[in-house]
């Protein structure tokens, strides 16, 4: 019966990457229909979290059904599908609202599931990244990607 559900647990987390993949190369083809240079943040962006999920697909695939002790699988689980999930998270936010929100908001949440509790640190933390990505692409004369909600209330790209 255990070696049931490891299997079915196995086929998820293969099913669940490979969801994964498809919606980050998904995003990676729409962030190439952005200007040229306001495309550069969300398409590393979108390669880096579609690279970390293959390689973390490569690993799944390549280990055992039952490899690992179910210690080390609860510890596992949390890293790789939380991180994936607020990555996914932050690029659907991305396309509906817009990289800075996105990047705001990611970087409050990660560190509250990864296990920070004290809010202030976290917004703190939040409002600093954020920061520095606007500070960046202000400096580099970049424009940051607005997302499809900013663009209706807006009018369309300023």
């Amino acid at each position: 019966m255990l070696g049931r559900y490891r299997a079915a647990e196995h086929l998820g987390e293969v099913a669940f990457l490979i969801a994964l993949c498809v919606l980050q190369g998904a995003f990676i083809r729409e962030s190439l229909t952005f200007e040229p240079v306001s495309r550069r943040f969300p398409l590393l962006f979108a390669t880096a979290g579609c690279v970390l999920s293959a390689v973390l697909l490569g690993v799944k695939l390549a280990r055992p059904t039952g490899a690992t002790e179910p210690s080390d699988r609860a510890a596992e689980g949390v890293a790789w599908y939380v991180v994936s999930l607020c990555m996914a998270g932050c690029l659907l936010v991305a396309y509906v609202f817009g990289f800075l929100p996105a990047i705001g908001l990611f970087a409050f949440l990660l560190p509250g599931v990864l296990g920070e509790r004290k809010v202030r640190m976290r917004l703190a933390y939040a409002v600093v990244v954020t920061a520095l990505f606007w500070a960046f692409g202000y400096a580099m004369s970049i424009p940051l990607p607005e997302g499809h909600l900013a663009r209706l209330i807006l009018g369309g790209s300023r």
